[in-house]
């Protein structure tokens, strides 16, 4: 009867226990891409759960020079919440996994467009080959031109002030403006996008690119979760 007990005591202890991943089976694992920055893996599945807030704790942050590093602390308030709004209505059956998650691919998934400002000067006879240009960069999905006098349509039906009455001619500058693939193009390009840009069209006033990323925001956080 005492072995009978220690036996499904035992069962009982094993059950409770959540397989747990290393840093190294992490980096190795298969993600399950849930949208632009943001993958899990699936460690518990359970179709009845009625709380939709998942508890995340850190477990390690990639290096750009060496890989993932081992981290272990609680997921700050603000980092437990952003979470939760982006995994809202998604991993309804998990209770129990991991989370990778990128904030720059996330943040470029919301604004992945860039706009080219041109000066004054700029010669419109140019403009057909400089777009066919930009168009054969790898990753640049859509490029239109919005010339001088539509920036100002778009300007007026903002609801803005007309300028007429005090500028003699029109501030806004004409742009040619791309839009990019988050999944090719990474925030750790856009250095050298930028100066091909600059190249392709020498004209630019400025270039302005989606993000300005601080150095944490380009890295990868594995995060484990659980669900009540």
């Amino acid at each position: 009867m005492k072995s009978l007990f220690l036996l499904l005591l035992a069962l009982i202890v094993l059950t409770s226990c959540k397989h747990k991943m290393s840093v190294e089976e992490l980096e190795k694992a298969n993600w399950t891409t849930i949208s632009n920055g943001l993958a899990y893996i699936n460690m518990e599945k359970d179709t009845h759960l009625a709380n939709p807030h998942f508890h995340f704790k850190l477990i390690a942050v990639s290096s750009i020079d060496s890989g993932m590093q081992l981290k272990s602390k609680p997921a700050t308030p603000d980092i437990d919440s952003t979470l939760n709004e982006l995994l809202k209505g998604r991993l309804n059956d998990s209770r129990y996994g991991y989370l990778k998650y990128n904030p720059s691919e996330t943040l470029l998934s919301v604004r992945p467009l860039i706009h080219i400002f041109l000066r004054d000067g700029y010669d419109s006879s140019n403009l057909t080959n400089d777009i066919i240009t930009i168009r054969n960069i790898e990753g640049v999905k859509d490029v239109d031109y919005i010339s001088k006098e539509k920036a100002k349509e778009i300007y007026l039906a903002d609801g803005n002030e007309n300028w007429d009455k005090v500028l003699d001619k029109n501030p806004l500058p004409a742009t040619i403006n791309l839009s990019i693939d988050p999944s090719i193009i990474k925030p750790n390009d856009f250095d050298s996008l930028k100066m091909k840009l600059k190249q392709i069209v020498p004209m630019a006033h400025d270039i302005d690119m989606p993000l300005r990323l601080r150095e944490w925001e380009i890295r990868d956080f594995i995060f484990e979760y659980t669900r009540e």
